[in-house]
């Protein structure tokens, strides 16, 4: 992971982040749920989807119902310079998925640009997080745990930038040569 040079600041509208395979197991549709409910707390926030598969267009039509569309851009497959320029402008990756992945590596990508990571409590994830104090796991289905803890950082900023330099330190641990 290429590790960004300054850390950002916390602003609105917030933006969100979700890189992996478009699938349900993966946790789009959760990331649809946690954009809804940010939205009608009045948070403005907005959510790009990186990624593809044969779920997507259903999930389009999920964010379509839901009133979704001008707030969140689905953006298929990126090569990983554009993938970086999307991680330098989130402020958090969203990853709660179900599937047992180790330690994704799609996490440090975000961490090396200062995105604060919002994951499920698999695998790895809530020791690495814990452990490089660089976000925060809940049970993937916890929707309401994701919401508070990005309305928690709103209100605490600082917190917010803590972790997002924790990020960009962390980040070289987890390089290929590491």
């Amino acid at each position: 992971a290429r590790q960004a040079s300054t850390a950002k600041t916390l602003g609105e509208p917030l933006q969100l982040i979700f890189a992996g395979r478009l699938e349900k197991e993966k946790g789009v549709v959760r990331c649809l749920r946690i954009l809804r409910q940010l939205q009608n707390q009045g948070i403005s926030c907005r959510l790009d989807l990186i990624g593809d598969g044969p779920e997507r267009r259903g999930f389009e039509s999920v964010a379509q119902e839901w009133g979704l569309k001008k707030n969140i851009h689905f953006h298929g497959w990126l090569p990983a310079p554009e993938l970086g320029r999307y991680f330098a402008a989130a402020h958090f990756i969203l990853h709660p998925s179900k599937k047992s992945e180790g330690w994704p590596k799609v996490l440090s990508e975000a961490m090396a640009r200062g995105v604060v990571v919002l994951a499920s409590d698999i695998s790895s994830i809530p020791q690495i997080l814990s452990q490089t104090e660089t976000g925060r796991s809940f049970p993937a289905e916890n929707i309401e745990a994701f919401v508070a803890t990005i309305q928690d950082y709103i209100q605490n900023p600082e917190a917010w930038k803590r972790a997002s330099a924790a990020g960009l330190r962390a980040a070289s641990l987890f390089t290929y040569e590491t």
